[in-house]
């Protein structure tokens, strides 16, 4: 899928999935910047981020961090995990949402925190207004 995103030099065209990787991107930066060793991606937790920022674009589930004992649930089937942490952002580009998420302490301990594994989903709004951004952050056993 082909959504638009606004940036300083005006509309350009992005799917979700760039939009992902651009989250991933900037917040391995960030580590990095900080010391911390990058995260490493995983399909699974991609997966379940994804659906979230769908739910949540759609309306089906609040905008927030609501069932994500469920989501997280959901991935220890397949991962076994010690430590589970997620943000999320409702914004225009991938890097509005990453820069609040640094902005704010709660948010800025999770990306980081003492975690290995991450995925990101990215789903449009529903009235077509920007997206929603879900990165779930696993450490592993």
């Amino acid at each position: 899928m082909v959504l638009a995103s606004r940036d300083l030099f005006g509309p350009s065209i992005v799917s979700t999935a760039e939009l992902e990787k651009e989250v991933f991107d900037r917040v391995n930066a960030r580590r990095i910047e900080v010391g911390l060793p990058p995260l490493v991606w995983d399909d699974r937790i991609a997966g379940v981020a994804r659906g979230h920022g769908q739910d949540m674009a759609t309306g089906a589930m609040p905008f927030g961090h609501e069932g994500f004992d469920d989501r997280i649930a959901r991935i220890g089937a397949s991962i076994p995990w010690q430590a589970a942490g997620e943000v999320v952002a409702r914004t225009g580009s991938a890097k509005e949402a990453v820069e609040a998420w640094l902005a704010g302490a709660g948010h800025k301990s999770q990306i980081e925190g003492d975690y290995d594994l991450t995925g990101v989903g990215v789903a449009e709004n529903k009235k077509g207004a920007g997206y929603y951004f879900d990165q779930i952050f696993i450490r592993m056993r």
